[in-house]
């Protein structure tokens, strides 16, 4: 026998089931020259930020919802013209319905949503759902229905995760500071440019006293102190210091 716990949980992903199969049957009607169809005007929706437009997507297929209308991705000049001709977002994640704009009773153009509330009650009530949910509940189910990869950006992630390098930044960032601790080139420097490197080397240089004036090699004894080398020597600041952890 379930605990409550676990009888919570099993609870949990029905309703997220639940909540998953009503938004596909608000979305995908068997007749859509019988629906509304919704979709965002360009004016001021275009003058977003690419993270604004995508986050006013969720609210924009809210309203929908919550007004029984069928609700379609927005057209965005952050879209590749060539790659995607019709500048929407269905190049990119799957289409939000089965239906198009032509084949609706009537479409309506509506204006940008941006943080409406979130009507958690009457939501779970539409959908049918055993348990109460948060707002952070709904907002998660209406996001990963909206951005599931379309077949071609599925295929995209594929072929590039397996070309794809890794590098530990941690690693790359404790070696640069230890280097140029000793007074040396950071061999990242020296890996995006040898020119760069050049340049870099000979303000290493500089740093370590073979430049001319007052102060020289005063640049690495502080790189040494900030790394905890200890330049000061004993009794004076930095001197004994242990490593930095970067």
């Amino acid at each position: 026998q379930l605990g409550g716990g676990g009888r919570r949980a099993l609870s949990m992903s029905g309703d997220v089931a639940k909540f998953s199969a009503w938004l596909h049957q608000m979305q995908h009607p068997a007749e859509c020259g019988q629906t509304v169809g919704h979709v965002q005007r360009q004016e001021y929706f275009w003058g977003l930020g690419l993270g604004a437009q995508l986050v006013s997507l969720k609210f924009g297929l809210l309203a929908a919802l919550l007004k029984g209308h069928v609700y379609h991705l927005p057209t965005s000049h952050y879209t590749n013209p060539v790659a995607c001709p019709s500048r929407s977002f269905d190049c990119y994640f799957e289409p939000a319905s089965n239906c198009t704009l032509a084949t609706h009773r009537k479409v309506i153009q509506v204006g940008i949503r941006w943080c409406t509330d979130v009507p958690e009650g009457r939501l779970g009530s539409l959908a049918g759902l055993a348990e109460p949910h948060p707002k952070e509940w709904f907002h998660a189910q209406l996001t990963a229905f909206l951005f599931r990869p379309s077949v071609a950006m599925r295929s995209l992630l594929v072929e590039l995760s397996g070309s794809l390098t890794t590098s530990d930044p941690l690693s790359n960032a404790s070696r640069t500071v230890a280097e140029a601790a000793r007074g040396e080139v950071p061999t990242v420097l020296s890996s995006v440019d040898p020119a760069f490197g050049q340049l870099a080397e000979r303000a290493v240089g500089k740093l370590n006293g073979k430049g001319k004036g007052k102060g020289k090699g005063r640049g690495a004894r502080r790189l040494q102190e900030a790394a905890g080398g200890g330049g000061g020597g004993p009794g004076k600041e930095g001197g004994g210091g242990e490593p930095m952890e970067v």
